[in-house]
């Protein structure tokens, strides 16, 4: 069995002879583990990105009422906070990708456009559904490509 996968914005694609699946580190351990799109991994995917920064709100509500005796010190402790937060932001953007597996005998398209592609596809309970990916890896096409997924 040909294992491959590529990275895009926010994650990675792993592609086995039988599923293309959309992970968050590339790990086929997590590939593996992963469920066809339905109502429970759209909420599970859901879930995990917006949870993912709210403990960052309350160190920082912490410091500001510690620092926050002059309004110099509490314009840095705000600058400060900002600047965390998007440089977590970047660091963890891996973290906001979306995690679950399709099918190869349920994909109906791939269709590269300018900014990534879109896949059309059938999910766990036999509906249409889509999924666009951007930021894809040069390579990644090429995989896609080989895999006789993506035409052109």
């Amino acid at each position: 069995m040909e294992k491959q996968y590529f990275k895009y914005g926010t994650g990675y694609v792993n592609i086995d002879d039988e599923n293309l699946y959309l992970t968050n580190s590339g790990n086929w351990q997590e590939a593996r583990e992963l469920k066809e799109k339905d109502s429970s991994t759209k909420i599970n995917n859901l879930t995990r990105i917006k949870n993912r920064n709210k403990g960052f709100i309350p160190v920082i509500l912490i410091a500001f009422s510690i620092f926050t005796d002059s309004i110099i010190m509490a314009s840095v402790m705000i600058a400060i906070a900002v600047l965390l937060f998007f440089i977590l932001n970047i660091y963890y953007r891996i973290d906001l990708g979306i995690q679950y597996k399709i099918p190869f005998s349920k994909i109906e398209s791939v269709e590269k456009y300018e900014k990534g592609i879109k896949i059309s596809f059938r999910n766990k309970v036999n509906e249409n559904d889509s999924e666009n990916i951007n930021g894809i890896e040069p390579r990644g096409f090429e995989i896609l490509k080989q895999k006789s997924l993506l035409k052109n």
